[in-house]
């Protein structure tokens, strides 16, 4: 949120405005911990329901998600072993939880951009809140707190599953270089070659990855690019991404197969993210990988038959309220994650 400065002499403006950007910058700062923090959290969590075993597939995701997050590798070792220590020196136990709830929100502007109160143009925005807590009352207390703080309504866990299904989200990466004159055909090529393999392992979509809209926060935008200045052609590698969704059971057995396990048998895992196979030789180095998957979890999206997405106008007081009801879950040490029908238009 801006505030406006009124500065009492000319030659203030310049402090002003260097206290403008440092008060964001430790907002920013604050939002950055927040995110590392969790992330180093779900790691002690997975890795004490593994007793680190770090073929874990669960285990696995949480590092690769604190790796997409920029956790530094000695925070990542450091959350492993603070796991294995148990109740003595790690953690109490977490529970996962889930809280549902319809916000409903004044999205009146007018022609002028006005706000009009009177018309009664509301919108209702569907969230799932996830969250992993050593304390279910005080989790639910405070979440149930900012909903009701913010106009909407606490419903029953489970009561949005006719709106969203939870499934197997799988973010991978390809790269080529715009050196090459047949760029654009590789890429088709290696979509085509992705789409085969994951599907062949279970998977159910395979489509070019854009900014996730029925999630609090945004993935990065489908293409992207960098130069190499290690080289005296000075080729700009192009980065294109891929989102492969699974059935929820499945998301486990499609990693795999994408990472070019060619342990023989079949997978067998189930949606917690358990090995049944005892015998199987888990890949645990992603580097090796034969498709670079840089997020791999479980989530939740709008069903195609049923979810419609809830149109909140870009002046209107419904952005503001959902913009500062998410901020406020988010500073929230025992949220995971928001999902929400909410587009911008």
């Amino acid at each position: 949120m801006t505030f406006l400065q009124h500065n009492r002499r000319t030659m203030m403006a310049g402090h002003n405005k260097w206290s403008k950007i440092r008060h964001k910058k430790g907002a920013n700062d604050v939002k950055k911990a927040l995110i590392l923090g969790k992330a180093s959290k779900s790691i002690t969590i997975c890795s004490k329901e593994c007793k680190g075993d770090r073929s874990d597939m669960r285990l696995q995701a949480a590092v690769q998600h604190a790796k997409s997050v920029q956790l530094p590798r000695d925070r990542i070792e450091e959350a492993i072993e603070k796991g294995t220590r148990g109740k003595n020196g790690g953690d109490d136990d977490f529970f996962p939880l889930r809280f549902d709830a319809m916000m409903k929100l004044e999205n009146n502007v007018d022609s002028n951009n006005h706000i009009n109160s009177n018309d009664g143009n509301s919108v209702q925005v569907a969230c799932i809140i996830t969250a992993l807590s050593d304390n279910r009352n005080r989790t639910t207390q405070h979440v149930r707190h900012l909903v009701n703080k913010f106009g909407g309504e606490f419903l029953p866990t489970d009561h949005l599953n006719y709106l969203f299904h939870h499934v197997g989200y799988i973010l991978v990466e390809i790269a080529t270089t715009n050196g090459d004159k047949d760029d654009e055909e590789m890429v088709l090529l290696l979509e085509e070659e992705l789409m085969e393999c994951a599907l062949e392992a279970g998977a159910i979509n395979v489509e070019p990855a854009t900014e996730d809209t029925n999630e609090s926060e945004s993935d990065q935008q489908n293409t992207s690019t960098t130069t190499d200045n290690n080289n005296n052609n000075n080729n700009t590698l192009t980065t294109t991404k891929f989102v492969v969704t699974t059935e929820e059971k499945n998301l486990w057995q499609v990693v795999r197969a994408l990472r070019g396990d060619t342990s023989t048998g079949t997978i067998d895992v189930d949606a917690d993210g358990n090995d049944n196979d005892k015998n199987k030789n888990i890949v645990g180095n992603t580097s090796t990988a034969k498709w670079d998957m840089v997020q791999f979890e479980h989530r939740y999206v709008l069903r195609e038959d049923y979810g419609e997405a809830a149109n909140v106008h870009s002046d209107s007081p419904a952005r503001e309220s959902l913009e500062d009801f998410f901020d406020q879950l988010e500073e929230n040490e025992d949220v995971h994650k928001v999902y929400h029908n909410a587009a911008l238009v």
